[in-house]
């Protein structure tokens, strides 16, 4: 009997099971088990993305991608799952902007030298935002209704007089201020 066949090497290479070529265990590193779906939603859920959430599985991302796109049902999940993640998201920036929190210093030993409450007013401000967005979202504009006359004469090089006519004064509703 060989050595191979006692056992000596049973532990290295066992002969009478094949080994896994290097592509197939990658594959099977990669396979969705339902396990690993669970996890990748559970991650989702707790406000992680995509590839922390993959990263948390085991799994590369584009594995859950295939499988979203082939599978109704996951595609269902994962939408869910990113929804309830996203509404924790807001609800501990909503927190932070309207309770606060503390932010303690502390020296090099370890010992607390001061501690701080703050409040995130940026992430209120984005909270607001998307509450009422033509109200608060960035780049929001003042529309002017009343009659402006600009005089371009040397940006259009006219050759004859431009005739400037006046306007009639505007009304302007009560508490509004203007400039003459």
């Amino acid at each position: 009997m060989s050595a191979r066949r006692s056992g000596i090497y049973r532990d290295v290479v066992d002969t009478d099971a094949r080994a896994p070529s290097p592509a197939e265990h990658r594959r099977q590193r990669g396979r969705l088990t339902r396990e690993r779906r669970d996890r990748f939603l559970e991650a989702l859920r707790a406000g992680w993305t995509v590839t922390a959430a993959a990263e948390r599985a085991g799994v590369h991302r584009r594995r859950f991608y295939e499988a979203r796109a082939g599978n109704e049902a996951f595609a269902a999940a994962w939408e869910q799952a990113w929804d309830e993640g996203t509404d924790r998201l807001e609800d501990e920036l909503r927190r932070r902007s309207v309770d606060g929190y503390d932010e303690v210093t502390t020296g090099p030993d370890g010992e607390v030298l001061r501690t701080l409450h703050r409040y995130d007013n940026t992430g209120l401000v984005k909270l607001l935002a998307a509450r009422r967005p033509e109200k608060y979202r960035d780049g929001a504009t003042v529309e002017v209704q009343a009659p402006t006359v600009f005089l371009l004469d040397s940006a259009f090089a006219r050759r004859e007089p431009i005739e400037v006519v006046e306007a009639e004064p505007l009304e302007l509703p009560r508490g509004e201020v203007t400039e003459t």
